[in-house]
């Protein structure tokens, strides 16, 4: 089972600090961004988080195998995925270039602590981030 984070119960419009906590998930825009929840793209009528710029970066309080990610881009500058063991990076995935659809991206490693997503050309939207519900036995 997976335990998911996502911003449709929060307005559209708001600006979260960054970083900004929930659920064992750390949020971090990569520059000195606020971080911006939108209205606007899918899923329609829900609210999700505009990607910074510069990336942002999701911090994970416990370790975990998986990583399931659900966001779109408005551009056709793909949106990239990586998970991070400490400053190890052991897995990417981008989403194709195709706009205005929800993409799902999957990443499964021994132990991820940290995600960053980026690309997208400043027209990522991130809707939902999910990663196991109890921590993995670290080896």
């Amino acid at each position: 089972d997976m335990a998911c984070v996502d911003f449709t119960d929060i307005q559209a419009g708001t600006e979260l600090d960054s970083p900004y906590q929930v659920k064992g998930l750390t949020f971090n825009a990569s520059g000195e961004e606020k971080l911006r929840v939108i209205g606007w793209g899918v899923p329609v009528g829900q609210s999700k988080l505009s990607l910074p710029q510069k990336g942002l970066e999701v911090s994970i309080s416990y370790p975990t195998k998986r990583v399931l990610v659900r966001c779109a881009q408005y551009t056709s500058q793909p949106l990239m995925l990586q998970g991070f063991n400490g400053d190890q990076q052991v897995a990417q995935v981008s989403t194709p270039p195709v706009q205005n659809q929800l993409h799902t991206l999957k990443i499964e490693s021994d132990n991820f602590t940290r995600i960053i997503l980026s690309g997208a050309g400043n027209e990522g939207l991130l809707y939902q981030v999910c990663i196991d519900e109890r921590p993995v036995e670290v080896k």
